[in-house]
């Protein structure tokens, strides 16, 4: 038998062949098998050692290059070159998210070849870049044009009414757009292009159609609603850019084309209407003894009316398609006589009862219509939109064969029915009455359900106690089903298990560890350089993260040494090393065992390949605001990493950036926070058992403050005036101010009031406080959840306080928890 004797190099070799091998699995179908860390490092680290000389080097990089090829070619082309439309772009998407991963991987793998040997080469491109630009060019080379055909095709189907796979079409788009950012390559330019102009093609040809068959205002009446519904459709799938290109070639085909014909066409119809009126006269004439003529000023002043009345239609339906920003105090007057003389010029108002318009429709109510019989095309109709327009249903995400939409309806009865792929159509388990239209179902809209949509222009005091925005409220919808609630909890549920506490990982970012040999004095000082509000601790001797020091531990202190002495003296907080005020907190808190000893430190954290959900239960359960997300290789949790500090808000974050386009798979996000069981509320007069709400005034003393946060067990207190209306927020990490030239020294908790110690840290400028240069982040109990849970996504916002718009009076406040204790019941 012959031996091979296998090299150093020959092994090396084989080891990260079989890396590659089981990398490409990912791109075959197969199940990922994930790497270990062992897996990975020994590949790595044998990789740098086989790139020895420049010779090996291009060969890995050759190999890199060769493999990336080899799945493109046998795995990616094959599987897309029969297929089309939506089919098409669904599997363009999910090749890339293969390939990607399995790119990453790869990456990782050659990483030597990144940081040393591509360097030296200014021809050579990163790892990052061969691997798209291989997809690219070996993909879009051959099946851009299908690619393009199949996205413009489904545009083109929605506006004919049909159902398609908006999401689909959205990633599909997404990923034209991240191609396009290599090298300049402009497909997504070239796929903008070609839809607008089968757009212009497709509105010039509707245009003619609507210009033979209607009269101005039916024109104008259908023009609107295509701008309307264009711009519903595009904000799914395409960038603002594109959006607005889009709705300015549509209104030029449908207005700024046809204008001087609806115009030539208005005065012919006047012109016929002012001679009817003087045939009547004639008559009227005939009969009475008194003739009254119509002279040339009369004609004149109908026909200069009418033309005045079209260009205030004009600047109605740019107001109400967007085109316009929002009116403000000025032109709100003129804003309202166009729409006075629209209702009273076409009878009704320009989109019924209820068409999704870009302006707050007044006295309408969102209703919520469900057809769950299946069906292929589903379209809404009834009297609120004179039974001559077909609204189209969309299929629940989830469950295919249940219809929904959302249409705004008038106080008082309505009557409706279903056209089900090509057929009228009556819900019989719904309330039902026999009329002109046979057998329709009817729904009645209380009064009451209406809330004031007025709009409120706050006067402000100062720059940290400002609105975000004009508020306003235009809908009340009713209380939320149980349905709808566990619909919503089960998506988002599902959405956090699938995701790890890997993915809130930054690209670059750093994390602060400290002793717990460290004197408290200096940690006090170190949280408040660093602008961060806790610390994980570290023990050399264990060789282990052991705890956390946080805002409350320092509130702790200071409480502790004030009731030991009128004064606060460096030497005390010297003296405390963190070890020792962990241990001693311990006893205070009576955590001793039956031996007399103190519980052993327990640090709550979690692991890079934890599910989002488990990260966030963790937090709730534990009742605590941030948590250490550490990685160990070792069995035995031994040389451990600290990879980030997680967070509610950055969970909150994922939750919104994953379902932002599809918000209505989750019906509880459209409703107002006022009507769900959501964050602590101010209690009513008259109610009992009701949690008491704390609330401070300024001149309020920062030892009460300090107590009530500990006692209370809140993370901040509302600081407010005589009438209750909101001034300012202490919250726990505001402590860490008075880190600021040593004021912990020089002053009396029982003396200095809460609005001095907020002076104290006023120039601090801690991230963790503020966002975008406000103190106090609000919301109005009108506002829907989605709009609440965007605001506590942003970094460095932990609560709401819900405040009653114009006077600013407290009303209550929502937390990170209450919202994720709310979304995950």
């Amino acid at each position: 038998m012959m031996e091979v004797d296998c090299t150093e190099q020959d092994i090396r070799k084989m080891i990260f062949e079989e890396a590659i091998r089981k990398t490409k699995k990912i791109m075959e179908g197969h199940p990922e098998t994930k790497f270990t860390t062992e897996e990975y490092q020994r590949c790595a680290y044998e990789l740098s050692a086989f790139s020895g000389s420049q010779d090996n080097s291009m060969w890995i990089y050759e190999r890199f290059k060769n493999t990336l090829e080899e799945s493109v070619i046998s795995i990616v082309l094959p599987s897309l070159r029969d297929k089309c439309d939506a089919p098409l772009l669904r599997e363009l998407i999910l090749m890339w998210s293969n390939y990607r991963l399995m790119a990453r991987w790869l990456c990782r793998f050659f990483e030597y070849l990144d940081r040393y040997f591509i360097p030296e080469y200014m021809t050579l491109g990163s790892l990052n870049e061969i691997s798209i630009n291989c997809f690219r060019d070996l993909v879009f080379r051959e099946l851009y044009s299908k690619f393009r055909a199949a996205a413009i095709s489904l545009i083109n189907q929605e506006r004919m009414g049909l159902y398609i796979d908006r999401d689909a079409l959205k990633n599909a788009l997404l990923f034209f757009m991240e191609i396009n950012e290599y090298k300049g390559v402009s497909y997504y330019e070239d796929f903008e292009r070609t839809m607008l102009e089968e757009t212009a093609t497709y509105y010039s040809q509707l245009t003619q159609q609507m210009l033979l068959s209607d009269s101005s205002e039916d024109y104008i009446q259908k023009a609107c609603w295509c701008l309307n519904q264009e711009k519903g459709r595009a904000s799914y799938y395409l960038p603002d850019s594109t959006q607005f290109k889009l709705i300015e070639v549509v209104r030029w085909q449908l207005l700024n084309q046809t204008v001087d014909r609806l115009i030539e066409k208005q005065k012919i119809l006047n012109s016929g209407m002012v001679t009817d009126f003087q045939e009547k006269l004639n008559k009227a004439n005939d009969v009475g003894s008194h003739p009254v003529p119509v002279s040339r000023s009369c004609h004149a002043l109908l026909l200069d009316t009418q033309l005045c009345k079209l260009e205030y239609l004009y600047m109605y339906m740019d107001l109400v398609t967007g085109r316009r920003s929002k009116p403000m105090i000025g032109s709100q007057l003129a804003f309202a006589a166009a729409e006075h003389i629209y209702i009273n010029y076409f009878g009704r108002e320009m989109f019924g009862s209820g068409a999704a318009t870009g302006h707050d429709n007044t006295g309408v109510v969102p209703m919520r219509f469900v057809w769950p019989y299946g069906g292929r095309s589903v379209f809404l109709s009834g009297s609120f939109t004179g039974w001559t327009e077909h609204i189209p249903m969309s299929p629940m995400e989830g469950c295919p064969t249940v219809f929904q939409v959302i249409w705004s309806l008038t106080p008082g009865h309505h009557q409706y029915k279903f056209f089900v792929d090509g057929e009228w159509r009556h819900d019989e388990h719904q309330r039902s009455v026999s009329g002109n239209y046979g057998v329709v179902n009817t729904v009645f809209v209380p009064m009451e359900l209406y809330v004031d949509p007025s709009v409120f222009y706050l006067e402000t005091s100062g720059s940290n106690m400002e609105l975000d925005d004009v508020f306003s409220h235009s809908e009340a919808i009713s209380r939320v089903s149980e349905a709808d609630l566990q619909v919503s909890r089960h998506r988002i549920s599902a959405f956090l298990s699938m995701h790890t506490a890997y993915e809130l990982l930054p690209e670059s970012g750093k994390v602060i560890a400290l002793d717990v040999n460290l004197p408290v004095k200096q940690a006090f000082h170190i949280l408040h350089e660093q602008r961060v509000p806790l610390a994980p601790l570290w023990d050399f001797l264990k060789g282990q993260f052991v705890g956390v020091l946080s805002a409350l531990d320092f509130i702790l202190i200071l409480r502790e040494l004030g009731n030991n002495g009128s004064n606060l003296t460096e030497e005390e907080l010297e003296t405390h090393t963190i070890s020792a005020w962990k241990e001693g907190k311990l006893y205070l808190n009576r955590q001793i065992n039956g031996n007399g000893r103190a519980h052993p430190w327990h640090l709550i954290h979690a692991g890079p390949h934890d599910s989002l959900k488990d990260v966030a239960l963790k937090i709730l359960q534990n009742k605590i605001s941030t948590i250490p997300i550490i990685h160990t290789s070792s069995p035995d949790g031994s040389f451990p990493q600290l990879l980030h500090l997680a967070s509610l808000s950055g969970i909150l974050k994922c939750i919104c950036r994953h379902f932002r386009h599809s918000a209505s798979s989750l019906p509880v996000l459209q409703q107002p926070i006022c009507t769900i069981p959501l964050g602590t509320w101010v209690p009513k007069i008259g109610e009992s058992n009701i949690r008491p709400f704390a609330m401070l005034r300024p001149n309020a003393s920062l030892g009460d403050a300090l107590s009530l946060l500990v006692q209370a067990e809140v993370s901040s207190i509302p600081i407010v005036d005589d009438n209750d209306s909101l001034l300012d927020i202490y919250s726990r990490s505001d402590i860490t101010a008075l880190a600021k030239d040593k004021a912990y020294a020089q002053i009396h908790l029982d003396e200095i009031s809460i609005h001095e110690a907020l002076q104290l840290g006023q120039d601090a400028n801690t991230p963790y406080g503020f966002y975008n240069g406000q103190r106090c982040q609000m919301c109005l109990g009108s506002d829907p959840l989605h709009k609440v849970m965007e605001r506590l996504a942003n970094p460095g916002v932990r609560r709401l306080l819900i405040v009653e718009a114009g006077s600013k009076r407290v009303q209550g406040i929502i937390s990170l928890s209450d919202v994720f204790s709310f979304l995950l019941g």
